[in-house]
């Protein structure tokens, strides 16, 4: 029955194809997070066997695996490495000519190869110098590992131990190269490495480990082996009577999620950006041992990590999108509008903290409500204002909120009296119906006009102090547009707006003012159903809110430009540190991303349809322990009548959302 209602009401706002969308796809949901797997995962690491085992005095010492174990790399596969090769040495081709270069090197040899063997088999086939081959190779694998902390830990406490630490590695690259990597990640020396290209021998056939057994003239049972490899790290060495204590990694454990697996099954390019971002979340999820995980979640962990899950790959992509728009369109100045500004300013200076020739970008605190006013001049202002929609709530504070009038409890019932609105007829305004408000609102016009003229002065010095002109643009969630229009209508200047998403009625704007009013990740959708950003904005704008309070309107004081500030909840003053948990995971993202663009050594662009499917997993599948995590972060709505909100109203009611200016 909530479902059917929540459609009755959404109809009447977009209409009956887009209620049977929404009802339909509400039933699905239902069903998913109701229906998602109870059962927790099976721990991935057994870290009590391996404590036994250290704790043995008769193990004498720790056989460590390097890849996905001590060092991974910010990529979805390892041979994704190979991609990062092929745009260093600008040829698209190099994947599968290595590939092919490897498997005639291997029936050459026989056997174990190196990457020396490997260069020369390249090489030999398509004119490259095989020293330079080898260089790049081993500088790209070099740069893309990073210290795994689940393995170093285990590394760490093996030598606490006393125990002896032993390196080996199944791989082509050479031993001086893989001690360079452990170096450079950190990882300090004082190990014995043993390599397989430099031996001959392989960990997969056991030969390696009967080398290490020869060499150290340890039994078997003294010796325990740590990787992530089935074969390799676990069933070849417990032939050999190795004890044995496995570390998957976290691509292994990321295929026990099936939220996950299906987002990242979703890869609409195969490209970089794509094996960049699942790479990224696997190792941030699912590389660190858990004694459990909740299998019905897309995100494993806490706030922090749906920020960087969810919100931190939005930041990317639309600060992306946004450098390359503002340049594109000459604009000089980006104005990011309070609050949801906050975040996107911060996210957009640290993303480009290093990149020459970007507009200059600060923040402008604006509300609906403070340019809405001052930007009506008559009639037809006043009611487009009035349309916005406006949730069940009396006349006084519809007034108030939407107009800045503070109608007196006589005045109400005068209105009463004169039939004009009934003291205890609550106002609500849907799909701009305001045929009943008009009396009401004609016989306040003038007063109405005259509020906006008492407005306008201050805003507009406010304006011109943060240099809004020619050359600028606005920066917000965005919808329609609407605060756009006034800024472009009061400023008398052509005011560009970019922003993460657009509703079709944003087009009015862009053709009246000749202007860019563009969406990131949706432009000009129709229906919620067009843009699961959309469909979700009340989760959007709480996510990416800030900690402050909204602007209500501009005075002029002694010449000088004061704001009138709605004052916080003790809700949303309670949301604050939840929030702050949430954008410190989001900025972690954004640090990830840089760095591993810096590994890579190109230019990395996130892709935006993989970030909108994630957005869209993350909250069309939600479960109860993600929506615990957000369900008490709030911000307030009143220039819509709804007060203050929490994000948990998802869930129960849902919104009439994209009404935004």
């Amino acid at each position: 029955m909530r479902v059917l209602g929540q459609a009755l009401r959404y109809g009447r706002t977009w209409g009956v194809r887009a209620a049977v969308r929404r009802a339909l796809a509400e039933l699905r949901n239902a069903w998913r997070r109701a229906g998602g797997s109870r059962r927790e995962a099976a721990p991935d690491f057994d870290q009590a066997a391996f404590d036994a085992t250290l704790a043995d005095p008769h193990l004498a010492a720790v056989v460590f695996d390097v890849f996905d174990t001590l060092v991974e790399r910010p990529l979805a596969q390892a041979d994704d490495a190979h991609r990062v090769i092929a745009l260093r040495l600008d040829d698209p081709a190099f994947v599968e000519r290595r590939r092919a270069a490897e498997d005639a090197a291997r029936r050459r040899a026989h056997g174990e190869v190196g990457l020396a063997d490997i260069a020369s088999a390249y090489a030999a086939r398509h004119d490259a110098d095989p020293a330079a081959l080898q260089a790049v190779e081993t500088a790209v694998e070099r740069d893309l590992a990073v210290p795994r902390a689940a393995g170093l830990n285990l590394l760490q406490a093996a030598r606490a131990a006393g125990k002896r630490v032993i390196i080996a590695s199944d791989t082509a690259l050479p031993r001086a190269a893989i001690e360079a990597m452990l170096a450079n990640a950190g990882i300090v020396a004082g190990a014995d490495v043993y390599v397989s290209s430099a031996l001959g021998e392989r960990k997969s056939t056991g030969a390696l480990y009967q080398r290490i057994l020869s060499d150290t003239g340890l039994r078997p049972q003294q010796l325990l082996v740590v990787g992530d490899h089935v074969l390799s790290d676990e069933a070849m060495p417990k032939s050999l009577d190795l004890r044995t204590c496995r570390l998957p990694s976290a691509a292994e454990v990321s295929v026990g999620f099936p939220r996950f697996v299906a987002w990242a099954g979703r890869r609409r390019h195969d490209g970089l950006g794509a094996s960049v971002l699942t790479g990224l979340l696997a190792r941030r999820m699912y590389s660190h041992p858990a004694t459990s995980r909740d299998r019905a979640s897309l995100v494993q962990g806490a706030r922090a990590d749906i920020g960087y899950a969810v919100v931190g790959p939005l930041l990317v992509g639309f600060c992306q999108w946004l450098a390359d728009r503002a340049c594109r369109d000459g604009v000089r100045r980006l104005h990011f509008v309070a609050r949801e500004g906050r975040v996107l300013l911060d996210a957009f200076r640290r993303l480009h903290a290093d990149a020459p020739a970007l507009p200059q970008a600060d923040y402008l605190v604006l509300s609906r409500r403070a340019v809405s006013v001052p930007a009506m001049h008559d009639r037809e202002d006043v009611l487009e204002v009035a349309r916005t929609a406006w949730l069940p709530t009396g006349l006084g504070e519809f007034l108030e909120r939407r107009f800045g009038l503070r109608l007196s409890d006589t005045e109400l019932e005068a209105f009463d009296a004169a039939g004009l609105w009934p003291r205890e007829r609550k106002v609500a305004v849907v799909s701009g119906r305001i045929e009943a408000l008009l009396p009401v609102l004609d016989a306040l016009m003038e007063r109405i006009l005259a509020q906006a003229e008492d407005e306008r002065e201050a805003l507009l010095a406010y304006l011109h102090e943060r240099a809004l002109g020619e050359g600028s643009a606005i920066v917000d969630v965005g919808y329609a547009a609407s605060t756009q229009a006034r800024l472009c209508a009061l400023s008398g200047a052509r005011v560009h707006g970019y922003y993460l998403l657009t509703r079709e009625v944003a087009a009015d704007t862009r053709a009246r003012f000749d202007v860019a009013a563009d969406g990131c990740f949706a432009h000009d959708v129709a229906t919620p159903e067009d843009s699961p950003l959309l469909r979700y904005c009340l989760g959007l704008e709480l996510l990416l809110g800030a900690d402050e309070a909204q602007v209500v309107r501009y005075r002029l004081a002694g010449g000088a430009v004061v704001a009138q500030m709605q004052a916080l909840s003790d809700v949303e003053h309670a949301s604050a540190p939840l929030r702050a948990e949430i954008r410190a995971g989001a900025m972690a993202f954004i640090d990830d991303w840089r760095d591993a663009a810096r590994r890579i050594d190109a230019p990395l662009a996130i892709d935006r349809g993989q970030v909108v499917d994630l957005f869209r997993e993350f909250w069309e599948g939600i479960s109860a322990s993600e929506r615990a995590l957000l369900a008490d972060i709030a911000g307030d709505d009143h220039y819509c009548g709804r007060g203050v909100v929490r994000i948990d109203e998802l869930f129960g009611g849902g919104r009439r959302g994209g009404q935004r200016g």
